[in-house]
């Protein structure tokens, strides 16, 4: 028998004679035991093991008992609170991605990368009309509360139609429904679009009852289309999102000012899928409206009105 010192992040020993438990091959390593600090370790040969009485034997049957067990104990606590820390990691990455995109985040966080995809899409642009205008003679927890208020209502209305939020843009909200299975193009673009009318509602109704009815506003524009899907960010920082032509077609659409149009603006591709899939509920698509936007461009833009009740012939 001997005893030795040894200090923390020292290699104390193996647990190697578990392999043979195991009806494993004798000698391999199953895990190191470190130290975790100042230890006394007592060194027991196999000669002095050999010249043990049965009594001797048991007690340290007993004792090699009493240490896996204690091992044991540490792991199952350690594994216990690695599980709570992915538990806390993921949901806070919820908080900043979800749906495609978290797994393309989660892939990072691990130093692998998600190759960009060519994706079919709708797009969701929103903004509050004259909200800046309005920020600016207001104290800044005004202006906060009422911005969580309103992005919230339309975050809550997007995932409830199965979007995902791409990204907050101040007071608006860009947002994504993936669309390229024959399943979801046949449901989600009048998810979409339904999902448009109630944020709308929801809105107007915060602000009335803030009185800000008259002075705020919300757009909302949806295009769909193409779009490249994937990480542009920098190695130091993860941007999942969406890029290509579409998406900026999207933003025009909300962005377009004219008094004819209304709150709601869809564009004509929006429609014909709209119109190719599921049918629509108590409401139809008005007549088109064409606007200029920036750069000269001329949009279709076309809004989803309440169905008018039939009348009853006199």
């Amino acid at each position: 028998m001997s005893v030795t010192f040894r200090v923390a992040g020292d290699l104390i020993g193996e647990q190697a004679f578990i392999t043979t438990l195991l009806d494993k091959e004798s000698g391999l390593r199953t895990a190191d035991m470190i130290a975790r600090g100042g230890v006394k370790v007592v060194c027991f040969d196999a000669s002095l093991q050999e010249r043990f009485t049965d009594e001797e034997r048991a007690v340290w049957a007993l004792t090699l008992a009493s240490v896996v067990n204690k091992k044991l104990e540490q792991a199952t606590h350690q594994r216990a609170e690695l599980r709570h820390t992915l538990t806390d990691r993921s949901a806070l990455l919820n908080r900043f991605s979800e749906g495609d995109a978290l797994g393309i985040v989660l892939k990072a966080v691990e130093d692998e990368s998600a190759p960009v995809a060519i994706r079919e899409i709708i797009v969701w642009f929103s903004d509050i009309a004259n909200f800046s205008t309005w920020a600016t003679q207001q104290e800044p927890d005004v202006v906060a509360d009422l911005a969580r208020k309103l992005t919230g209502c339309q975050m809550d209305c997007i995932r409830h139609a199965e979007g995902h939020i791409d990204k907050l843009l101040g007071d608006g909200v860009m947002a994504v429904w993936f669309i390229d299975t024959n399943e979801r193009r046949d449901r989600l673009p009048r998810l979409a679009v339904e999902c448009a009318r109630t944020a709308l509602a929801k809105v107007e109704e915060i602000l009335q009852a803030e009185g800000l009815d008259d002075a705020l506003g919300i757009r909302i524009g949806l295009h769909a289309g193409t779009a490249c899907f994937g990480d542009f960010g920098a190695k130091e920082r993860i941007a999942v999102t969406v890029l290509g032509h579409d998406v900026n077609l999207a933003s025009r659409y909300e962005q377009a000012k004219h008094d004819s149009l209304p709150a709601v603006r869809v564009s004509p591709a929006l429609k014909a899928l709209v119109e190719a899939g599921t049918p629509t509920s108590g409401w139809s698509f008005g007549p088109a409206a064409t606007v200029t936007v920036k750069h000269g461009v001329e949009i279709e833009v076309f809004s989803p009105n309440p169905l008018m009740p039939e009348r009853t012939p006199t």
